[in-house]
């Protein structure tokens, strides 16, 4: 009896898997969250002193970076599924993978393993990312003069970014920058680390802006020797080519050397070995640096920022801020027991509420964490302007592959029903024109973007449609909105297993059909918005003695 061929495209999204694939995805994600912990931190024991590892792919967590999680689950799913009369066609990204399902999986399930193509340009985005980079050293040493602060006593040094958003002030930062420059303190400096803009004259403009600010740019602290030994260490140092431990008797090391390898991540990686040699180098200068604050999201720049204060100014207070609430999608937010052993996490982790202090010490419970102000949503305590303007916002994250299908599902229900119109929401990190075109039909009248302020907007929403690690969706709540929360990762879940909010306040929506019969059914409702206490919960207010959390 011949059998039938069971297809699945293991590249996509786990949303977009087959439905049984799909169930037991997500449980097994879930499942499998602490474990799959655990077991990097027995691997990473051995690099623990190590920058390097800690800079690579496999140990970042970061499931917009790392497949690796990602791979261990599909290979658990092909391990533990059944599938009765079918054989398996599978299409994988690597060779790698592919190599490793043969090797871990019974051969007899399998009908054939295709390698997708992707569209990888090699050589062009490392130079890209070399050339950009040293655009802005130049700029940095050729029209900005290093700034002494050698007699300076107890400076503060606060790392911050800048991007393709234009203006004066800081992004990340605007109210502390503003706090700051009214205190008058002379000892306090931004540290920013520039992210790759193909706008080089706004790099340039900002530059020259910041310059005559309390910033502080590294690039004036590093030699160009500096700059090429940190490149020859990237591209052709190889520091971990060896057999791995096996995950649940499944060898991974295969495509844990895979991502070791990768290039996908140059510019963090480079970035990440010239903050630590930026921080050696204040420290051979003998300056007294009494406090470090870190916007604190465990990538490989803010562990080498982190490992470099650590080491060099072991008495300083080394702060990480996460002023960006709780995203349980993105697990390498939350720092592990053997991150703090290897020193590359701060001493301490400010967050906003006590709310979040339990959630971050899911993968290590002595993590030292303390409650400190919402620095930039103060508006949030201002008296609100309550209307129902916009029936329906779509807010998108900010991350490609999830605003994709936030709009996929969206869109699906307006064409489904010509009567429904939606307010569009961009991210600021993220031009919508980069995901979708703007000029097709849809936006002629049912899709309307938007690029009024957050508060604004929120204030005239009755329903909020959005998913992932966004900070809008409490803070929708906070304005009295419904939530229609788009079920699209296994840990979606999560947030509303550890936040106080009521069932009343959220839809949990599970596909696009499911979007549209809510949409269909809540178009003729009027949203009344009730008053809560969500923003006395979820945020605090600046005061005298927080604020010196900073200072």
């Amino acid at each position: 009896m011949n059998k039938k061929i069971f297809y699945w495209d293991t590249t996509l999204d786990p949303i977009d898997y087959p439905n049984k694939i799909r169930k037991k995805f997500f449980y097994l994600s879930l499942k499998n969250r602490k474990r799959f912990v655990n077991w990097l931190g027995k691997i990473s024991y051995k690099y623990h002193n190590q920058l390097s590892w800690w800079i690579k792919l496999p140990s970042s967590r970061d499931p917009n970076k790392s497949n690796l999680f990602k791979n261990i689950i599909i290979l658990k799913v092909l391990h533990d599924i059944k599938i009765k009369n079918e054989k398996l066609f599978l299409k994988v990204d690597t060779k790698e993978f592919k190599n490793t399902i043969y090797r871990n999986i019974n051969k007899k399930k399998i009908e054939k393993i295709e390698i997708k193509q992707k569209n990888y340009k090699g050589s062009f985005f490392l130079i890209k990312n070399i050339i950009y980079f040293l655009f802005t050293y130049s700029v940095v040493n050729f029209f900005t003069k290093k700034k002494d602060i050698s007699t300076l006593d107890k400076v503060t040094l606060i790392d911050t970014f800048v991007d393709h958003r234009k203006g004066n002030d800081d992004v990340i930062y605007p109210n502390l920058q503003k706090f700051i420059m009214k205190k008058h303190s002379k000892n306090i400096f931004f540290v920013p680390t520039f992210i790759i803009n193909r706008n080089l004259l706004n790099t340039f403009q900002r530059i020259r802006v910041f310059s005559k600010k309390n910033y502080l740019f590294k690039e004036n602290y590093l030699s160009l020797s500096d700059i090429t030994n940190s490149l020859f260490e990237i591209l052709f140092k190889k520091n971990f080519d060896e057999n791995f431990k096996k995950y649940d008797r499944i060898d991974c090391s295969s495509i844990l050397k895979q991502e070791l390898n990768s290039k996908k991540d140059f510019y963090s990686e480079l970035v990440s070995k010239l903050n630590f040699l930026f921080i050696k180098k204040l420290k051979k200068e003998n300056l007294n640096i009494k406090k470090s604050i870190n916007r604190f999201e465990n990538q490989s720049v803010d562990r080498a920022w982190n490992l470099g204060f650590r080491t060099f100014f072991p008495k300083a207070e080394i702060l990480g801020y996460q002023g960006n609430l709780y995203y349980p999608q993105q697990p390498h937010q939350t720092p592990t027991f053997y991150e703090e052993k290897a020193k590359v996490i701060p001493n301490k982790i400010i967050v906003t509420s006590k709310y979040f202090k339990k959630p971050r010490q899911e993968f290590y419970k002595n993590l030292k964490v303390i409650v400190g102000p919402s620095i930039e949503k103060q508006d949030i305590f201002k008296k609100t302007k309550i209307n129902h303007h916009y029936k329906y916002v779509l807010a998108l994250s900010g991350i490609y592959s999830l605003d994709k299908k936030l709009l996929e599902w969206t869109i699906y229900a307006l064409k489904k029903n010509k009567k429904l119109k939606v307010i569009l929401k961009p991210h600021p990190i993220l031009p919508i024109d980069k995901i979708i075109d703007t000029k097709s039909d849809i936006f002629k009248g049912q899709l309307k973007i938007s690029n009024e302020n957050i508060k604004n907007i929120l204030e005239k929403t009755q329903i909020l449609i959005s998913s992932g690690p966004t900070g809008i969706l409490l803070e929708s709540l906070v304005y009295g909105c419904k939530l229609f929360y788009l079920f699209i990762d296994p840990s979606d879940i999560l947030l509303l297993k550890n936040i106080p909010i009521s069932k009343s306040m959220y839809e949990l929506i599970n596909g696009e059909k499911e979007l549209l019969n809510k949409m269909n059914k809540f178009h003729s409702k009027k949203i009344r918005k009730k008053s809560n206490n969500l923003k006395e919960l979820l945020y605090t207010r600046t005061n005298t003695k927080n604020v010196q959390l900073f200072v």
